[in-house]
């Protein structure tokens, strides 16, 4: 990893000197498309920070503006599953309420279209580089019977993404709590994130931007061989708006 960021920043270097140079900082609303879509799961979006350098790309002309961001992403998820014993006379529900949060490296390559002395529009593809990630959350079991609700058993977790095996047993944890675990003996998470960017940038002066952009991603953060998160043929991808402001130092 060390030699493949050496390498890239050694071939934009040259270029980089020359360019416009700034500091970029703002905020990110974050879902994952398709995230366990064969099962009954809501995904919402969750906010996160996003701030780094920017490179060329805020003058008059066409351009190209190279960025190093720090990225938050991820996504917020719930759902509700029932089930009834002995003619309805026992009904159990399960419910999970989970985030999923990662931190990226992005390094987006915006080609930039003047549409006026102001108004800038862009699009370019982006690579992430995982830095870090985790799930956090808790599932929750009832038990609503003629003599009123009692909880089965609640699971607490947060969950270090690293080389982390699937979800825990249940059965093992009832009545626990399970924190700051890390698994040895698979990584169910993509190091890489390849998406796509689309946006525009506003001058409030010739040193100060405003910034609005829609990233999708084009390749899945989980691996297909992770049986739980990754069970059908969906593909879950980073989603991600993102406001921010721009200060330019030259």
């Amino acid at each position: 990893m060390r030699y493949f960021l050496t390498y890239i920043l050694v071939i934009l270097l040259p270029g980089l000197a020359m360019a416009q140079t700034g500091f970029k900082a703002g905020i990110n609303y974050s879902t994952i498309s398709g995230y366990q879509a064969d099962y009954d799961i809501s995904s919402k979006s969750k906010p996160g920070f996003v701030a780094g350098l920017t490179f060329g790309g805020y003058k008059d002309r066409p351009g190209v503006r190279f960025e190093m961001l720090i990225s938050q992403k991820g996504n917020r998820y719930s759902s509700t599953a029932t089930d009834s014993f002995f003619l309805n006379t026992i009904i159990y529900t399960v419910e999970t309420n989970y985030k999923n949060k990662f931190t990226y490296l992005d390094m987006p390559l915006m080609f930039t279209f003047p549409a006026s002395k102001r108004f800038i529009f862009e699009m370019g593809p982006s690579l992430g580089i995982r830095l870090s990630g985790k799930r956090k959350g808790e599932t929750t079991v009832y038990n609503k019977s003629i003599i009123g609700n009692q909880i089965v058993y609640t699971l607490s977790e947060n969950v270090k993404y690293g080389d982390e095996d699937v979800f825990p047993n249940f059965r093992k944890h009832i009545h626990t709590r399970v924190k700051d675990r890390q698994f040895p003996d698979r990584n169910p998470v993509s190091t890489f994130d390849l998406g796509l960017n689309i946006g525009a940038s506003y001058m409030l002066s010739s040193q100060l931007a405003l910034q609005a952009r829609y990233s999708t991603g084009l390749t899945d953060i989980f691996r297909n061989n992770y049986p739980v998160v990754n069970a059908g043929q969906s593909k879950e991808v980073h989603k991600i708006i993102s406001l921010s402001v721009v200060l330019l130092t030259n």
